[in-house]
C-alpha cells in the first residue's frame, strides 16, 4: 500500500502485511514525523504502480505500536579531549597564576613562599650583575675561558643569590658549553655583592658568544 506523510507529503510504498488491523505507528524518513497508519481500500492497480514509481528512492521507517515498542538506547560518546578540556583549562589557569604571580602569592599566602623556595623560585628583583669581564687563553686543546664579575643586591632587603646560567656559543649560536651555578640558598644583604669567578677549560676554539643570565629556576627556563 501507499502511505503519505501528513507533514511533508512524502510518499512511501510498504507491504500491507506490515500494517495490523488496529493500525501501526510509522515514522517519515524525510522529516521524522510520526503518525498512525491504518489499512485502506486497495487502490486501482495503475494508480498504485504510478505511486510506487514516484517513491522508488524513498525510505520508510515502520515502528511498533506504542504498546509494543521496545525502548532504544542511543549512546553518544563524548571525545576524550572534550572530556579533559575543563581540567586542562583549570591546570593552565593555575600554572599561569603560579608562574607569573609568584611574588603576590608568596606575599599573601605565607606557606607558598616556602613551597616556591623548594623549587628554586624566589624574588630576584633589584639583583644585578656588575663589572663582568671575560678572558681567553689559548691551549693545545682549544681555549680556557675565565668569567669574572659580581652579583649585587641593589634592594633594601636581604635577597637570595640567584642562579647564574653561562652559555658559550659559536658564530651560529649553537651551544658549545653551558653551566648553571647555584649558591645553595646563600643570602645577600642590601648593597652586598657575590663574586663571580668561573672557568671553562679546553673549550673548542670556535667561541663567538658568551651569554650570562641570572634568575630563579623559572626565570631561567623562560630565558632559554
Amino acid at each position: 500500500m501507499i502511505i503519505i506523510c501528513e507533514k511533508c507529503t512524502a510518499r512511501y510504498a510498504i507491504p500491507d502485511s506490515a500494517i495490523s488491523e488496529k493500525g501501526r505507528l510509522v515514522k517519515c524518513a524525510k522529516c521524522a514525523h510520526q503518525w498512525i497508519v491504518k489499512l485502506e481500500v486497495t487502490r486501482p492497480l495503475d494508480e498504485e504502480v504510478k505511486l510506487v514509481q514516484e517513491s522508488q528512492t524513498s525510505e520508510v521507517t515502520v515502528t511498533k505500536k506504542e504498546s509494543d515498542k521496545t525502548p532504544t538506547i542511543v549512546i553518544i560518546k563524548t571525545p576524550m579531549m572534550l572530556k579533559l578540556a575543563p581540567l586542562m583549562l583549570v591546570l593552565l589557569i593555575s600554572l599561569t597564576l603560579l608562574t607569573f604571580y609568584s611574588k603576590e602569592l608568596s606575599r599573601y599566602i605565607p606557606h607558598m613562599s616556602a613551597l616556591y623556595l623548594k623549587q628554586d623560585i624566589y624574588d630576584t628583583s633589584n639583583v644585578a650583575m656588575q663589572d663582568i669581564a671575560f678572558s681567553k687563553q689559548q691551549t693545545d686543546n682549544g681555549a680556557n675561558i675565565t668569567i669574572t664579575g659580581k652579583i649585587t643586591n641593589l634592594s633594601t632587603e636581604p635577597k637570595l643569590i640567584p642562579l647564574l646560567a653561562i652559555t658559550i656559543s659559536d658564530k651560529y649560536k649553537d651551544k658549545i658549553k653551558t653551566q648553571v651555578l647555584s649558591q645553595n640558598g646563600a643570602m645577600l644583604n642590601p648593597g652586598e655583592s657575590h663574586v663571580i669567578n668561573s672557568r671553562f677549560t679546553n673549550v673548542p676554539d670556535l667561541i663567538d658568544y658568551i651569554n650570562l643570565d641570572i634568575g630563579n629556576k623559572l626565570e631561567l627556563f623562560f630565558a632559554k
